[in-house]
């Protein structure tokens, strides 16, 4: 190989050596300028590091109202959460100022482990709680709890606390609430799939129901849909049973009173009568032979969802 030619290689080697460990260590500051611009959030355990003493550093947690408590001689409180931990230095230093000759303070976030979880209920397969470690969307959150449900209504609300992980409201908006429909999340709508963050509570809303009582052959409650009839109703219940006379009571409730809707499957199904659309929270009564209208409403019972403390959680790291 010629001199001039091989001093060409060796330097191209030189330069690529250099460059990979610029690049690497542009990468490692923007990791740790990120990290350190983590917000403190309640539930954090802080540690505060003081040059000029061990007299003066501190370790612990955020009180409900969110300060530090006695990390100064005289008592005073400390705003610090949804501050960062420089910010949070900056002011502690300040406040020693009154004590101490340019004091130099350290703030570190030591246990992020007990921040508020993540909250995904309603129409899920599993209602799950989910401590969030990193970045994660809606539907991994969905997909991890098992999938909807068939009763899910088509919508998700989103409710975000914004102590509880120092964002103001959602898209701009200061309402903490955020409606979401599932067919746009489907069909892979960014802006319908965002981040979940702690504390976030994410509620599948579950449809309205109708009931299907009395001589059916599988009586139940049923998932109002726009589109659900009286004819279909019964056909999701089993259909008519063999003591049934084809007659129906809708009891149907209207601002105060209680409506009484009367029906004949046969003229339905013969053309002659108009199918009856449903509303949520019909009750459609199939009468049997020879049973007259009730006296009283039937009161049924509704679903039955497990508090928030009953629900299982998952760590997402």
């Amino acid at each position: 190989m010629k001199p001039i030619l091989r001093h060409f290689v060796l330097w191209d080697a030189e330069f690529r050596r250099w460059r990979f460990l610029a690049v690497t260590m542009v990468l490692l500051l923007c990791v740790s300028a990120a990290v350190s611009q983590d917000k403190i959030r309640y539930g954090d355990i802080i540690d505060i590091d003081v040059d000029s003493g061990f007299e003066f550093d501190w370790r612990g947690s955020i009180d409900p109202e969110g300060n530090l408590e006695g990390i100064t001689p005289y008592g005073d409180l400390v705003p610090a959460v949804c501050r960062t931990e420089n910010d949070l230095a900056t002011a502690i230093q300040e406040r020693l100022k009154t004590v101490l000759r340019e004091p130099k303070a350290r703030v570190r976030i030591i246990d992020r482990s007990n921040r508020a979880v993540a909250v995904l209920e309603g129409s899920i397969r599993t209602a799950t709680r989910f401590r969030i470690g990193r970045d994660v969307r809606l539907l991994e959150l969905i997909v991890r709890s098992g999938g909807l449900t068939d009763d899910a209504s088509g919508e998700i609300q989103l409710f975000r606390p914004d102590a509880l992980n120092c964002e103001k409201g959602m898209d701009g908006n200061a309402s903490p609430f955020r409606n979401i429909r599932i067919s746009e999340l489907v069909a892979g709508k960014v802006e319908s799939n965002p981040l979940i963050r702690s504390g976030d509570i994410v509620s599948i809303r579950t449809a309205d129901e109708i009931y299907v009582i009395g001589s059916v052959e599988s009586p139940r409650s049923l998932s109002a849909r726009s589109q659900t009839t009286l004819s279909r109703a019964i056909a999701a219940s089993g259909g008519l049973s063999k003591r049934s006379d084809g007659k129906v009571v809708i009891y149907r409730r209207e601002q105060n009173e209680t409506k009484l809707i009367e029906c004949d499957i046969a003229a339905i199904a013969a053309g002659t009568l108009q199918d009856v659309p449903l509303k949520s929270f019909d009750i459609v009564d199939v009468r049997g032979k020879g049973e007259g209208i009730r006296k009283f409403v039937p009161i049924l019972n509704g679903r039955n969802r497990p508090s928030t403390g009953q629900l299982p959680l998952k760590i997402v790291d």
